[in-house]
């Protein structure tokens, strides 16, 4: 009887310090600012106004308690949090049939809301979806309705399994804690960025960065050959479809914790995503072990290009926690990517199509460090770039599946070049470079 009370005091101190580490976890790298577009827009002294959250996405679990709740909260404490601020003169709310006069809007996407079981936000463990809450948003700027232009967007993954005797704590409770350490974490980076005298702003400063970097070489990265020998199983296990889909991704080094990841969507990769896709959580996104940096989360976004003469690359631009946000100059970035024949050194190719909106800027969890309590996340900005496979004289831009090929682009200011050596995809012919068609069921 004793060995058994002195177990379950063991246990219940274990439970408490991983209750500890889930909540210094959540509470330490759960929120960031992804992009910022508009630099130059954001004035101070000006009106906000914050709109009621939606719920935008199918993580949202029945367990977490009334879904009003959490909404709500988030309303009300933006509110309150960005008039502590002191950088907006004032702070509204703007519903759907209250059309908003504010300088700027702050809105957002419930798109994850799961409490789990009490005890097993202890004993399963906490890291998974376990009292989490998913939540993005954006800032726009001044104008009517959806004229209103994106000024920058941010996004928030929370872990919470409550206090460590907080056995008896309701799933709606997490979520409302959840909801607060949102909307603090967000409207505090937002002040940390934008408050300051003129031109010394932390905003001022990552502008100044990039001007800087401009000059600098580039960051690199090649592709390698792979031995792909998960090819010969006669059934493949969800891993190998991510070995597969991770041949063909180039990395950058990376270069103020900044980087771009590039995958080639060819008939192989194509294929793979679609076997693959399916058996994703809607969560799995937060964690690295279920995500290939690079890789796609949906193929709806590419689909128009299956079968279609055009080559289609995903630019995946990524950025550590304590570098972000990325400032995304659209027109810049697109006027510094394009393919050059890596042999031959012959003229740009051009993409045909530059889509950097296609689909939307994420955050994932570093999970390396979770049992030191500093895990952090690296944000993504994907890009599809999709190329013509002729020149404009009309002659083939590729000869041989031996070609090596050149992607230029570059991130917050420094050139990125990234070497595609065609022959570590063992493509059996230059059409395996396109997209095929959707995998068959069943296979």
């Amino acid at each position: 009887m004793v060995d058994s009370i002195r177990l379950g005091c063991r246990f219940l101190a274990l439970a408490t310090l991983v209750g500890g580490a889930c909540n210094v976890y959540a509470q330490m790298r759960g929120c960031g600012i992804l992009n910022v577009y508009d630099a130059d827009a954001f004035v101070a002294g000006r009106k906000i106004g914050v709109a009621v959250f939606e719920v935008g996405g199918g993580g949202v679990g029945s367990n977490a308690g009334p879904l009003e709740k959490p909404r709500q909260i988030l309303l009300e404490q933006f509110q309150k949090d960005l008039k502590k601020e002191k950088y907006f003169s004032a702070v509204s709310m703007v519903t759907a049939d209250s059309p908003s006069n504010a300088d700027y809007v702050l809105e957002g996407n419930l798109l994850g809301l799961n409490g789990g079981s009490r005890a097993g936000r202890y004993f399963i463990g906490g890291f998974g979806s376990m009292g989490q809450m998913r939540v993005n948003g954006r800032i726009l700027g001044a104008g009517a309705g959806d004229s209103r232009p994106v000024l920058s967007d941010w996004e928030c993954n929370v872990f919470n399994p409550g206090g460590p005797f907080d056995f008896g704590g309701a799933n709606d409770k997490l979520a409302r804690q959840n909801a607060r350490f949102v909307s603090a974490m967000v409207t505090r980076q937002i002040g940390s960025l934008l408050k300051g005298k003129e031109g010394k702003t932390k905003l001022d400063k990552m502008e100044a960065k990039v001007e800087k970097d401009a000059d600098r070489s580039p960051i690199t990265g090649k592709s390698e050959a792979k031995n792909r020998s998960w090819r010969e199983k006669p059934d493949w296990q969800p891993k190998d479809f991510l070995n597969e889909i991770d041949s063909f991704i180039v990395r950058s080094h990376q270069a103020r914790s900044r980087g771009v990841d590039v995958l080639w969507l060819t008939k192989a990769c194509f294929d793979a995503h679609a076997r693959f896709l399916p058996s994703m959580k809607q969560t799995a996104i937060l964690k690295t072990h279920d995500l290939k940096r690079g890789m796609l989360t949906d193929l709806e976004p590419v689909k128009p290009f299956v079968d279609q003469d055009a080559v289609v690359l995903l630019a995946t631009f990524d950025v550590h926690a304590t570098a972000a946000p990325f400032l995304w100059d659209a027109k810049r970035i697109k006027s510094a990517t394009y393919l050059t024949h890596g042999r031959s050194g012959d003229d740009k190719l051009l993409p045909s199509q530059f889509l950097d909106d296609k689909i939307a800027s994420y955050m994932v969890f570093d999970e390396k460090r979770i049992a030191q309590a500093f895990s952090s996340f690296r944000a993504f900005h994907p890009v599809l770039l999709v190329f013509p496979t002729k020149r404009p004289d009309g002659t083939p831009f590729f000869q041989s599946v031996d070609d090596v090929a050149e992607l230029h682009t570059e991130v917050d200011g420094r050139q990125v070049q990234i070497t595609f050596d065609l022959k570590d995809f063992d493509l059996k012919s230059l059409d395996d470079l396109k997209m095929g068609g959707p995998a068959p069921k069943g296979e």
